[in-house]
């Protein structure tokens, strides 16, 4: 089974089409983006190793350890690739006319990824499925912040970075990313 990086590329170019279409902006940083499906993949491609890991730990002891084995890994794969697929699409999110006005992960979008991660991660404790779900969400926020396609104050990242589970690469996020706020969504006229 192949997966295509195109489905999500379709998302930006509809979220194009629905911006040359209305004159008012697409987004609002205190509400959920329902404009496009990216939170919601990227909220479910943080969470997968984080569920899966979950499901392994209840299979029963009789099951085919293989076979579980085989689907686990092979399920992994697939996230693997929508997390890449899905960071390819922020990256193109510049390349959106409008893209200074819009967002296209909001606040309330981020918050919401951010917590169920957190809660997930203190249930699993510290096991490879919470390095990698933590890992994927600072990469997204990363990617994110770097192409504008989320903005906030420096309080809101201060507290969404508290809220992420400590590594490496969120601390290299908190060093380029708190010591200067991103650009503002909306220019104040």
């Amino acid at each position: 089974m192949s997966f295509d990086c195109r489905l999500a590329l379709t998302s930006i170019h509809q979220t194009q089409y629905i911006h040359s279409q209305r004159p008012t902006l697409w987004t609002s940083p205190t509400k959920p983006n329902t404009q496009t499906p990216i939170p919601g993949l990227v909220r479910w491609c943080t969470r997968a190793p984080l569920l899966t890991a979950l499901q392994h730990s209840k299979t029963d002891e009789k099951s085919d350890v293989q076979n579980t084995t085989n689907e686990l890994q092979s399920s992994a794969h697939l996230w693997t690739k929508l997390h890449f697929c899905i960071l390819q699409t922020i990256l193109q999110f510049p390349t959106i006319p409008g893209a200074p006005q819009l967002e296209l992960i909001t606040l309330a979008d981020m918050t919401t990824i951010v917590k169920d991660v957190s809660v997930l991660v203190q249930r699993l404790q510290s096991c490879q499925a919470t390095e990698v779900a933590v890992d994927r969400l600072v990469q997204v926020l990363q990617v994110a912040l770097a192409t504008g396609a989320f903005r906030c104050s420096i309080g809101d990242l201060r507290v969404i970075c508290q809220t992420i589970p400590p590594c490496r690469l969120l601390s290299i996020v908190q060093n380029q990313h708190l010591s200067f706020a991103p650009p503002p969504m909306h220019n104040a006229s």
